[in-house]
């Protein structure tokens, strides 16, 4: 197996949110080892995000995460010149029974039914009153994102190990932890559990309590713009039709991107689209638009992986030493990436958190693990 590997933290999980935290933590000055099981990086949940800057949307944490995330995606740090956003326009569609209730975020656009329609013509008029044009989402590059990080680790002396499945996972009487992972084995005192959907799984080989994590698949359907006569996909905004309904948008060239917003409970796997949820997509599609649909061009499905309370688990295993979950970030981990990588990294390394955390007013320290193992820390069963 080779001789052992020591660094000071060892992060499992080569997604979106083992990456940052991986770059952040060398960024304090750690020596890092990120293990991704596959034989590339971002290969389930992260290459697989509809990849949008929404900082209005989701829980309380996620909002806050999005707004402290802005400036970095706006321009990365790590000396890195890469674009990650890019301009796009998100339309709710409101019917009459939510027009009292629908969320206007900041900055947003309330417009009628002909300035929708003349946005996307292909939907079918007398259907909905009105939609909120929201001016501040933005498309992100995840690919891009993703590699600044990864950039930025490697810069700072960090490793990346493929192809590096983790298959034992012990804590040693001395508080280091030993892991083995592709035929290697690694030791540090702290092990960063970002494996999404895997996440339990991963505890579980460290012999900890599960913390109840719930992967749900969410289905992408792609149709082509030349089965349509005199449709044109090109400069068309995100459109949301309803919270749980469908959303879909410009992909490519001449390329649409649709979703029936699906949350299907699954076991961590590589997640397939499924025949049934695809027919789905084509149905809510042709109902709210006049198109109609003769092929699928491509398909695909990914898991996003939520905590039983909807907020992310960031911090320390309080039944172990030097065991960190970074975990249940959701279908929001993308855009948030950059603050949850530095608030978890300042976690792990004691660097000083930046003031915009401190004065945000959101209770960070809430997401905790802390708050599963409520039971267990005052001694019940």
């Amino acid at each position: 197996m080779g001789a052992v590997k020591k660094f000071d933290a060892i992060v499992i999980g080569g997604g979106i949110a083992g990456a940052s935290v991986a770059a952040f933590l060398a960024d304090d000055g750690l020596s890092v080892t990120l293990l991704e099981r596959e034989s590339s990086l971002a290969y389930h949940t992260t290459g697989r995000s509809a990849a949008l800057f929404t900082p209005y949307y989701g829980p309380d944490s996620m909002r806050a995460f999005g707004g402290l995330s802005r400036n970095f995606l706006e321009s990365p740090e790590f000396d890195s010149e890469v674009e990650i956003l890019s301009e796009r326009k998100t339309i709710s569609l409101v019917d009459k029974a939510n027009s009292m209730t629908v969320d206007r975020p900041p900055k947003s656009v309330w417009l009628d039914e002909s300035e929708f329609l003349n946005r996307v013509p292909f939907l079918k008029p007398g259907r909905y009153v009105g939609a909120v044009l929201d001016t501040q989402v933005a498309s992100i590059d995840v690919h891009a994102l993703h590699s600044v990080y990864v950039q930025a680790l490697k810069n700072r002396g960090g490793k990346v190990v493929t192809d590096a499945e983790v298959t034992k996972i012990t804590l040693a009487p001395s508080d280091i932890w030993e892991v083995e992972a592709g035929g290697q084995r690694y030791e540090s005192a702290i092990v960063v559990n970002a494996a999404g959907a895997w996440g339990d799984e991963i505890a579980k080989l460290a012999g900890i309590s599960p913390i109840g994590l719930i992967p749900k698949r969410r289905t992408i359907v792609v149709v082509s713009s030349d089965q349509f006569d005199g449709i044109n996909f090109d400069d068309l905004p995100f459109v949301i039709v309803e919270p749980d309904y469908l959303y879909f948008q410009q992909f490519g060239v001449g390329q649409l991107m649709i979703s029936p917003i699906d949350q299907t409970p699954s076991v961590p796997c590589d997640a397939q689209p499924d025949e049934v949820d695809m027919a789905v997509t084509v149905a809510r599609l042709e109902d709210v638009s006049t198109l109609k649909i003769k092929r699928i061009d491509h398909s695909w499905a990914g898991l996003r992986t939520f905590s039983s309370d909807g907020d992310p688990v960031i911090g320390w295993e309080p039944e172990v030493p030097g065991f960190f979950w970074l975990v249940g970030q959701g279908g929001y981990g993308v855009f948030t990436s950059p603050a949850i990588g530095r608030y978890a990294a300042s976690l792990i390394s004691s660097a000083e958190l930046p003031y915009a955390y401190k004065s945000h007013g959101f209770p960070f320290e809430s997401l905790s693990p802390d708050r599963f193992r409520l039971d267990s820390l005052v001694g019940f069963s």
